[in-house]
């Protein structure tokens, strides 16, 4: 149960008190203007009957207004509420409910946006040996040894206060667990489940739980009240308001008979036993567990009694967390399983599964189970496979036995006819290969020509177009006149010199130009030819 203030709980008291939920998405803020519905759902674990080392993450499913494209992918947010007074001058603190990580995102054509998110239990699904700066030398270690190099290879910390037992190791190395399945280990060993608290911390809520339980070997456990069908809860008006005021159906399950035995399984199929058999046998998936890790839940579960029970429409205080109990005449009912509907009024859903079947599954298998009850599944499917490949190989090989005779002359016939076919096969074979290699031969000299060809090409090309120093140069390259072009001038060469220069619509003559007596002048295909009168004769010599 969430610590409250007494403004808070007076609010609660108040039947025309409402509340008002806020989502935070980094500095965005959306509230009840934007906000279509919330629900949340909670549970320690799934199935029925009592279970340990549940881990499973809270869902959130959350509808705004607000466009698909300006909520990222993955994208986080917080959920909290608080109590208002009807006239609005009275306002509450805020309550936690918990930080969710986008899954999916569906928008609808009326501009609303549904979300699906899963809380940070999904930030524990990872390996985390690899991540501490120091691994133990000497395995299996405590829990709460385990619990300190989890904490620092995932940075999502034990919730406070919690107390775990360090005088028993049983939590053992290996490297392919996640931390997840590594915080599971530790809740089953310790008759407990895992949740990730509405702060973001992660909480072991233990199976056994009474009214003295106080701050116990793993977490106190707070009890509240709850009025059902109008029948006042023996507890006093104050605890009522806690948690309940009013619920819409309360069915009571029978209660699973008290628990007397632990059975712990691990990944390689082995089984830890401790207790007897004369009561409710606990079985949950604990890997590495040995005697040890079952003497240790036993200890925490024995003769705990689960009472399995459903509520729907509870006006439920969302201070209320899982692992609290509510009283009904008496008798205590643990909460497993909450589903809130959130808005101006608050309800939820409340459970603890009942019994329906005696050879229930284990809980939260791990990776590495699930993957061998899965190869383990295929090999099977495979063997089966075969013995019937065989089954009808030897059924085809006995009826030809059964039904064909052959005499010594038709055997050695048919054997002949095999050894003809044989011979002949190689014979294709070998003439496939011929023509392999001749066709791979053909391919080296067709390409070798082709390099040949283009190299010709490109040599011919640069004896009259060439790029060098920034600049391209047109010309045949034994030829004293080039032309020159680059992205800031153009200019005529002689004999590798400019002679003329244009520069930005500039005309520069850096060196005059002199032909000797009786010599010419030749720029490309024009000729300049001096003549005895003085004057300058351009000549085109470059073909008709």
């Amino acid at each position: 149960m969430q610590t409250t203030s007494s403004l808070y709980r007076t609010l609660r008291a108040d039947p025309d008190a409402l509340y008002e939920v806020q989502v935070l998405r980094g500095p965005i803020i959306y509230g009840p203007d934007r906000i279509r519905s919330v629900k949340l759902s909670w549970a320690l674990f799934d199935g029925s009957g009592p279970q340990v080392g549940g881990n499973h993450a809270a869902r959130c499913d959350l509808q705004l207004l607000e466009e698909k494209g300006s909520w990222p992918r993955m994208a986080s947010f917080t959920l909290r509420v608080r109590l208002q007074s009807a006239d609005g001058q009275q306002t509450s603190e805020w309550l936690p409910l918990g930080t969710y990580y986008t899954d999916e995102r569906h928008p609808s054509y009326s501009g609303e946006l549904s979300i699906t998110a899963f809380d940070g239990m999904l930030l524990l699904e990872q390996p985390w040996t690899d991540k501490v700066q120091t691994l133990p030398t000497s395995w299996p270690i405590t829990a709460s040894a385990a619990a300190a190099l989890l904490q620092e290879a995932t940075g999502v910390l034990l919730e406070s206060g919690t107390v775990l037992d360090n005088s028993v190791p049983f939590v053992g190395l290996d490297t392919t667990a996640t931390a997840r399945q590594t915080w599971a280990t530790i809740a089953a060993a310790t008759g407990a489940n895992l949740l990730i608290s509405a702060t973001g911390r992660i909480r072991l809520v233990p199976l056994k739980t009474d009214e003295s339980a106080g701050s116990g070997a793993i977490a106190g456990i707070a009890i509240a009240g709850l009025a059902v069908a109008g029948r006042a809860s023996s507890m006093d008006t104050a605890a009522v308001h806690l948690l309940g005021l009013s619920v819409r159906s309360f069915d009571p399950g029978e209660p699973v008979p008290a628990i007397s035995g632990v059975e712990l399984q691990t990944d390689s199929g082995g089984i830890a036993k401790a207790g007897t058999t004369t009561g409710y046998v606990l079985k949950a998936a604990c890997n590495f567990s040995d005697s040890v890790a079952a003497d240790l839940c036993l200890q925490a579960a024995e003769s705990y009694v689960y009472r399995p029970f459903s509520a729907a429409g509870v006006e439920l205080d969302p201070a209320a967390e899982l692992g609290d109990l509510v009283r009904l005449d008496d008798t205590l009912y643990p909460l497993v399983a909450i589903t809130w509907t959130i808005g101006p009024k608050i309800f939820a859903d409340l459970e603890a599964p009942a019994e329906t079947e005696v050879d229930h599954e284990y809980s939260a298998p791990s990776e590495a189970s699930r993957a061998l009850r899965a190869a383990l599944a295929a090999d099977e499917a495979m063997v089966a496979r075969t013995y019937s490949a065989f089954e009808q190989r030897a059924d085809a090989i006995l009826l030809t036995v059964g039904e064909t005779y052959a005499t010594k002359e038709e055997a050695e016939a048919l054997q002949d006819e095999i050894n003809d076919n044989e011979a002949e096969t190689e014979s294709r074979i070998a003439a496939v290969e011929s023509q392999i290699v001749q066709t791979k031969n053909s391919l080296e000299v067709s390409i070798s020509t082709v390099r040949q060809e283009a190299n010709a090409g490109y040599n011919e090309v640069r004896q009259y177009i060439r790029y060098a120093d920034g600049y391209v140069k047109l010309g045949e390259s034994d030829s004293p006149s080039a032309f020159q072009v680059s992205h800031q001038d153009a200019a005529l060469l002689w004999n590798g010199e400019p002679t003329t220069v244009w520069d930005q619509n500039r005309f520069l003559a850096p060196k005059k130009v002199e032909i000797p007596e009786g010599g010419s002048l030749q720029l490309g295909r024009i000729l300049l030819q001096p003549r005895s009168s003085g004057n300058l004769s351009f000549l085109w010599v470059g073909g008709s």
